[in-house]
């Protein structure tokens, strides 16, 4: 026999089984308003479900519906079927599947060879997939979208106007590099100057045997800063480019302060100097307290160039796992949304829409 309970709270409502002897029981249980999230873990015929003010362990989950702007994460493996998915969102890891019978302006993260059937997407819902996800969506509706990242994928069996993007395949990685180059120089145009291009070919040519965590050559990173420096900043002076260009050649590879002092002149070695992470302040608190104090002590336009460096690291944080996504989240809300708001305004709300961002990605 099967006891029942008929489980609902803020945004969703969940029918979950559980064998038991005697009688079919059937009770309804109603979680405080401010529990909008719920997470359902563990094989196919045990399954936990967790959320603040509940939990419990059940042979069988049977959602039917999450809306209200609730979360749902599927962990270890849960398979679970969702008859409906309204303005919610649903996160999916560590090889989860799940079938969701109607997805309405709403989101759903596929992780870890996690696995959905959606039958009918509807209504500007968007599908984000990395870490050989894979979906099905037997109607996929126009005004959806299915963003695909590293090696994951998807099957339209009736496709309706929906768009299928494979973000990866973009970019050719190894083009990058010259793409972002020669949009930089485009950029610039007469503020290109041979310290520039000079700074540029000592870092692609420090960093060549590097790669980002997306498989990009490292050097796209260099660039990155310095991009959003000329364009979103309006800083185009040669020595914050070339400091910018430069900004990790020291901390990583094997050239020296004493290199760039020769090449560059001093305002460029200091500016590389305060930007380079001693050793020990991966793992000693003090260390890495006296470098943030040093850097804010410092030149503004080096402090920018800091600031532009964890705004491209927040934008591509897409890559990464959602440990270390939470670990960077958490630095940059306690230390660099408020110091950005004393330097530029600017790049303090260019950090504070990509840390709303990628939140949205993680469960």
């Amino acid at each position: 026999m099967f006891h029942s309970k008929t489980i609902s709270f803020k945004g969703i409502k969940l029918l979950a089984l559980t064998e038991a002897n005697g009688k079919k029981v059937e009770k309804k249980i109603t979680l405080p308003d401010a529990s909008s999230e719920l997470t359902i873990s563990g094989g196919k015929d045990c399954l936990s479900i967790y959320s603040p003010g509940m939990s419990g362990v059940f042979s069988s989950i049977h959602v039917l519906v999450v809306d209200n702007k609730s979360k749902l994460k599927l962990k270890e493996k849960a398979e679970v079927s969702i008859d409906r998915v309204n303005t919610a969102s649903i996160f999916q890891h560590d090889q989860s599947r799940s079938t969701i019978g109607q997805l309405c302006d709403s989101k759903i993260i596929l992780k870890d060879s996690s696995v959905s059937h959606v039958l009918s997407a509807e209504k500007g819902s968007k599908i984000n997939q990395r870490n050989n996800s894979h979906s099905v969506i037997t109607n996929h509706l126009k005004g959806n979208t299915v963003n695909l990242w590293e090696n994951a994928t998807s099957k339209t069996i009736s496709p309706k106007g929906g768009r299928v993007v494979n973000q990866k395949t973009k970019i050719n990685y190894e083009d990058i590099p010259d793409k972002l180059w020669n949009d930089l120089k485009s950029i610039l145009g007469n503020n290109l100057t041979p310290m520039v291009v000079k700074a540029y070919n000592l870092a692609l040519n420090a960093h060549k045997d590097q790669l980002r965590d997306c498989g990009a050559p490292y050097i796209s990173h260099p660039l990155d800063v310095a991009i959003i420096l000329a364009k979103e900043l309006n800083i185009t002076s040669e020595k914050s480019l070339s400091i910018a260009l430069l900004h990790d050649v020291v901390e990583d590879t094997s050239v020296k302060i004493n290199d760039i002092q020769k090449d560059f002149g001093s305002e460029v070695a200091k500016g590389v100097a305060l930007l380079t992470k001693p050793v020990d302040c991966y793992k000693n608190k003090a260390s890495e307290e006296k470098y943030y104090r040093d850097l804010q002590a410092g030149p503004v336009n080096v402090q920018l160039i800091k600031l532009a460096d964890r705004l491209d690291n927040l934008r591509d944080l897409i890559w990464e796992n959602d440990t270390k996504i939470k670990k960077q989240l958490n630095s940059a809300r306690k230390r660099f949304i408020s110091w950005s708001e004393m330097v530029n305004k600017d790049i303090a709300d260019k950090i504070k829409i990509a840390i709303n961002d990628i939140s949205k990605t993680i469960s």
